[in-house]
């Protein structure tokens, strides 16, 4: 039993001996080659003013288009919430925190069951994008479409600046 103990210590100091010449020999040598950076450019600035009028953007109003439809919301929508493991019922609001949600879609009057984004305006309503647009206001839905000046009838992103104004 003791004639194996130098042995195994042996092996043990070559594989230390191995492993640290290994990773010594995949260091990366720094390179002699000079780094050549080329000049940044500045974007280029169109003023759209400039533009021929074939080209510059095209500002909607609602009030150039029919009115949109607006759908109370009848059914009552799905309520999810979480059940208690130990007793298999159903958690209350209060205790649930973050987690408590509801979900709505075209049975309550949401444009379209595919959403893409939303948006809550300074006014707390909330705004779905998505093929088509639909503002809730806490009580019911307005969808606006191409009809209303929507451009394509698809929603992807939205946004809303300072003042209020939403852009599609």
């Amino acid at each position: 039993m003791s004639e194996m103990k130098p042995i195994s210590l042996y092996g043990l100091f070559l594989s230390v001996v191995c492993i640290v010449l290994s990773c010594a020999q995949n260091k990366e040598q720094p390179s002699t080659k000079p780094i050549t950076r080329r000049p940044l450019t500045p974007p280029r600035v169109t003023l759209l003013a400039s533009l021929p009028d074939s080209s510059k953007p095209v500002i909607t109003y609602l009030k150039d288009y029919p009115a949109p439809k607006t759908i109370r919301v009848t059914k009552p929508p799905q309520v999810h919430s979480f059940v208690d493991p130990l007793t298999n019922t159903p958690l209350p609001p209060e205790t649930q925190g973050l987690g408590f949600f509801t979900n709505f879609t075209t049975d309550q009057g949401l444009v379209s069951d595919y959403i893409n984004c939303m948006l809550e305006d300074k006014w707390g309503n909330l705004w779905f994008g998505g093929s088509g647009l639909s503002r809730y206001d806490g009580k019911s839905f307005t969808n606006y479409t191409a009809k209303q000046g929507l451009a394509l009838g698809n929603v992807w992103c939205m946004a809303a600046d300072k003042t209020g104004a939403l852009w599609f």
